[in-house]
């Protein structure tokens, strides 16, 4: 059996597991989220790829089952193209399988691809990225113009499907420069050809969201007044002087409404537990205090624009407490299970304010019972004694591992102008593809886990790429020190 029969079994091996996988973390989450409507009406503030995905069977009775059919099967056959395209490339068992079985083996992960969410979209398109950046770094012959359409067309797509994923284009600029210069080739027109292939599918979705609405909606501003909300909270909070009457007043009215949160935060010392419901309580002034604030003090709704206003002021004049909750929100991202860990070894209980509209932030009121409900007895919240250390295992490896592929090559540069090798374009890659649209999304977004599952393939990916360089660095090592011991 030759190496492409044995790398095409691996591959139907592994395929084959995510698919089971897939069904066995399927009643993890209902196939219908909070955020499911907006895409399967195609709501203005979304963009057009996931609901022309979602077109395809629209009309018919079983719309959603063939859905979710169709994008499991498109995330196991995907991955088991990037399986294929690893052992094909790199050639060690040794990183094939633990690779394949630390991504099939992700419950967590896979059970997205059970939910009418960009979620598995997203991560099949991240398995064919990655799988090409391997082949364009490890095999010259295959580092054609094709291999670098290839690459920004599906950097193009991500960035059409998630908005969120448009870190994506600086982060490949670097890794197109970088392939070109290890294989010797024109990057200018390696820039190109990879600029107008990502170009391409924006274009396409531009076209197909116009068709369906007369002009954008952005979520900014809401987004903008929710971090204003949680700001709030921050001990040393004062309203800005450059917010006019109406915008100081509902800024007033909320820091009034989430002052029992804040007095919660003065007693919890456990960073697990506050990082985790700060996020909660974000999305809660995101979408809930408006219409609250309406009901309770007869104030309007502001404008977008104001409510962009109230955000950027708080913010400018806060700026040092944007910067350590974006910080924290950068690690939460990390803590899968943080939470259920929490109540399990620490026997953290969650708050219960009096004020009862903030309890409706709280996954032990939203979830009660179920696998999302931290203080339940569910079977998920007991394997997150194991879960919770493996994800920051990985964060800590995976932030280290970074910031050495990245001076190693920067290194390398300054010495003799040496070409960086395979291993260390495709860490850096994994690592800026990664950490650049994680910091983005701790930055404008709420800490929810699932926004680190499109990148968890590559950081595993890079994790044992670190592990095989660090082995071989030690064998060296190693071996020169008893060939010295015998001169």
């Amino acid at each position: 059996m030759n190496t492409q029969q044995q790398a095409l079994i691996a591959a139907l091996f592994f395929g084959i597991s995510s698919a089971l996988s897939i069904m066995v973390a399927s009643p993890l989450f209902a196939s219908l989220d909070l955020d499911s409507q907006s895409y399967l009406n195609f709501a203005p503030s979304r963009t057009a790829i996931y609901p022309l995905f979602l077109s395809l069977f629209s009309g018919l009775s079983y719309q959603i089952e063939i859905t979710l059919i169709l994008q499991g099967a498109l995330y196991s056959l995907s991955l088991g193209y990037l399986i294929y395209t690893l052992q094909m490339t790199m050639r060690s068992w040794f990183i094939t399988i633990l690779f394949g079985l630390g991504v099939a083996g992700n419950i967590y992960l896979q059970a997205f691809n059970s939910v009418i969410l960009t979620e598995s979209l997203t991560f099949t398109l991240m398995h064919l990225l990655i799988a090409f950046v391997l082949k364009a770094s490890y095999q010259p012959e295959a580092q054609s113009y094709r291999t670098t359409i290839f690459i920004g067309v599906l950097g193009g797509l991500l960035a059409a499907l998630k908005p969120a994923m448009i870190t994506i284009l600086p982060a490949l600029t670097i890794v197109i420069v970088l392939i070109a210069y290890r294989h010797h080739q024109r990057m200018g027109r390696q820039l190109g050809i990879c600029g107008l292939a990502f170009i391409a599918p924006l274009l396409v979705e531009s076209v197909v969201y116009y068709q369906a609405h007369e002009a954008r909606v952005s979520l900014l501003p809401v987004t903008l007044f929710g971090k204003a909300a949680i700001l709030t909270t921050d001990p040393h909070f004062q309203i800005p002087s450059t917010l006019t009457g109406k915008e100081a007043a509902i800024l007033q009215a909320t820091d009034d409404l989430f002052a029992p949160y804040q007095s919660w935060l003065a007693t919890e010392t456990n960073p697990l537990v506050t990082s985790n419901i700060t996020g909660n309580i974000e999305v809660f002034g995101q979408w809930e205090t408006l219409p609250l604030l309406e009901d309770r003090n007869g104030l309007t709704r502001p404008s977008d624009d104001q409510l962009a206003t109230i955000g950027q002021a708080v913010i400018t004049n806060h700026k040092m407490s944007y910067i350590r909750l974006s910080l924290g929100y950068l690690g939460e991202l990390w803590a899968v299970q943080s939470l259920a860990f929490s109540h399990k070894l620490f026997g953290s209980i969650l708050p219960i304010f009096e004020d009862t509209p903030l309890n409706n932030a709280l996954p032990t009121f939203t979830a009660k019972g179920g696998p999302l409900d931290p203080e339940s007895g569910h079977f998920a919240n007991w394997l997150s004694v194991i879960i919770f250390p493996a994800f920051a295992l990985l964060g800590l490896a995976s932030l280290i591992g970074g910031l050495v592929s990245i001076l190693a090559i920067l290194t390398g540069l300054n010495k003799n102008r040496k070409r960086p090798s395979a291993d260390m374009v495709v860490l850096a890659a994994l690592h800026l593809i990664g950490w650049s649209n994680l910091v983005f999304i701790a930055l404008v977004n709420i800490p929810t886990p699932r926004y680190l599952m499109p990148h968890f393939a590559g950081f595993v990916l890079a994790a044992l790429i670190g592990i095989t360089l660090l082995m071989r660095v030690l064998k060296t090592h190693r071996s020169d020190k008893v060939q010295n011991s015998h001169t």
